[in-house]
């Protein structure tokens, strides 16, 4: 059996005698950890702006809006090295 095939094993067989508080806890953190992630995604599902987050999977600040016009660029073809471009990473 692969070391992959293994460790799912154990993982059914801890989650198959875990109790229902422990699965509810450890479902409350993913569902928890999820929408930070989602307050950090571009917003936008059209080619790779689907796949851009704010740096860090932080929620923007306030004026941190990724531009789904402009993508990557930030806001303007003459400053693609802005300060707004370098917060989002694909």
């Amino acid at each position: 059996m692969s070391s992959y095939l293994e460790e799912v094993d154990s993982l059914v067989k801890q989650a198959a005698g875990a109790s229902d508080e422990a699965v509810e806890a450890a479902l409350g953190t993913i569902r928890s950890e999820a929408s930070k992630v989602h307050l950090a995604w571009s917003g936008s599902n059209i080619g790779y702006h689907a796949m851009v987050y704010y740096d860090g999977f932080e929620a923007p600040p306030a004026g941190r809006q990724f531009s789904r016009e402009w993508g990557l660029f930030g806001g303007s073809m003459l400053a693609p090295d802005s300060v707004a471009s370098q917060s989002w990473c694909k």
